[in-house]
């Protein structure tokens, strides 16, 4: 059973006791004790072990959420208390295998994805990109943690995707202190050609402010330009499919820009 597959509860319990073919077993073996004083002491004992039984039994399925488990135990532990002739008894005996399948099924219906250690930490990670970059980019808390979620459930383009909404919070950080309004360019490529040509002007045109800002943005740009590098096509055309090595070289290299940024920000 490998890393990043589909799996039911049937078969995570494999290598642990079946609990249901244990329970089902006991209890039948219990009715084969109540004989025709059905008033008698031992039946009264075994009808307390079978109702301990069927807690345990019954707690188990609350937990892995089998209902139908659940309705199906309630109703033969209540014909458990109320037998009173053999035919009941062999009914019972029916109800107790029927749950056997009942549960089985329910079982193999409940399914579980299973994780990596490495896998498990692209989903559990609360912060992906860094506390810092947690606070200073709120507005990007959601697709930061999406696109490391995506990975660890193998949709690699779908981080990509969110990686590509990260990276326009992060350009719309940076062009505030350019008076770049990013709601009206109609790509976030179009902010980074924007940016470049301010950074080309001629340099008597550039003011104190600016020259002091400059390195910063000379190296904001540059890791930008390596992140556009990982992508084939850097548009979101449908065609485009990532693979898992691609999808973790995006993911690296925007956390790596995000927490750069978050640490030297460009001041206004």
């Amino acid at each position: 059973m490998g890393a990043g597959k589909l799996v039911s509860l049937y078969d995570l319990m494999e290598n642990f006791d079946n609990i249901n073919l244990y329970a089902t077993g006991w209890l039948l073996n219990q009715t084969s004790g109540i004989l025709e004083d059905y008033t008698s002491i031992k039946h009264r004992k075994i009808l307390s072990a079978v109702k301990r039984t069927h807690e345990s039994v019954r707690n188990f399925c609350n937990r892995n959420n089998l209902i139908q488990s659940v309705a199906f135990l309630d109703a033969i532990v209540n014909d458990f208390s109320i037998i009173k002739t053999e035919d009941a008894r062999k009914s019972l005996i029916g109800k107790i295998e029927s749950f056997d399948i009942v549960l089985s099924n329910e079982i193999r219906s409940t399914i579980f994805f299973r994780l990596s250690v490495k896998e498990k930490v692209f989903f559990d990670n609360k912060y992906p990109f860094g506390e810092e970059v947690f606070d200073l980019f709120s507005s990007a808390n959601f697709d930061i943690e999406e696109a490391s979620k995506s990975i660890a459930l193998g949709r690699y383009t779908a981080s990509v995707f969110h990686c590509m909404r990260v990276i326009e919070s992060g350009l719309d950080f940076i062009a505030i202190p350019l008076s770049i309004d990013i709601k009206k360019l109609p790509s976030w490529h179009s902010v980074i050609e924007k940016i470049e040509h301010s950074l080309n002007k001629k340099h008597s045109t550039k003011n104190e402010e600016w020259q002091r800002l400059e390195p910063e943005y000379k190296d904001i740009l540059a890791t930008i330009n390596s992140i556009k590098s990982a992508w084939r096509n850097p548009t979101m055309h449908l065609a485009n499919k990532y693979t898992e090595q691609e999808a973790e070289d995006i993911f690296n290299a925007v956390a790596h820009f995000m927490r750069n940024l978050a640490k030297n920000p460009p001041k206004p």
